[in-house]
């Protein structure tokens, strides 16, 4: 299986608070794309391409149920003339679970439209 592993400009700004914070979520969330590798539809479904993914922070010391949450989109895309499926995953957010205790329905859309905007827009470029 081909994982891409894709992170939005939203997840980036999102994380770069966090990484200033706690500083063993660097590794911790290499360690977690690693296993999107494997695994890239872990977590809980929220929708048939979106996924919560609790992930323990040793830097707050909570464990998982209060770590934080990241949500992904997974999207299988034809790769070549083979027909291989190569599977996206992108990063589309990161919280603090104790800050935020979830994504609304609505707000995991608007990340979903924004990314589909700024790929809609690099298309328009080529």
């Amino acid at each position: 299986m081909n994982v891409e592993i894709v992170i939005s400009d939203n997840f980036r700004r999102e994380a770069k608070k966090y990484l200033k914070k706690f500083r063993s979520l660097k590794e911790e969330l290499a360690a977690f794309q690693e296993s999107l590798l494997i695994n890239p539809k872990q977590g809980v479904r929220i929708t048939e391409s979106v996924f919560k993914v609790r992930l323990s922070s040793k830097s707050k010391g909570k464990g998982k149920s209060g770590g934080f949450r990241i949500i992904t989109y997974v999207v299988e895309v034809i790769e070549d003339e083979n027909n291989h499926l190569q599977t996206v995953v992108t990063l589309l957010s990161i919280y603090d679970k104790s800050e935020i205790s979830t994504l609304s329905d609505s707000e995991i859309k608007a990340l979903i439209d924004d990314l589909e905007a700024i790929e809609g827009e690099e298309t328009d470029d080529v």
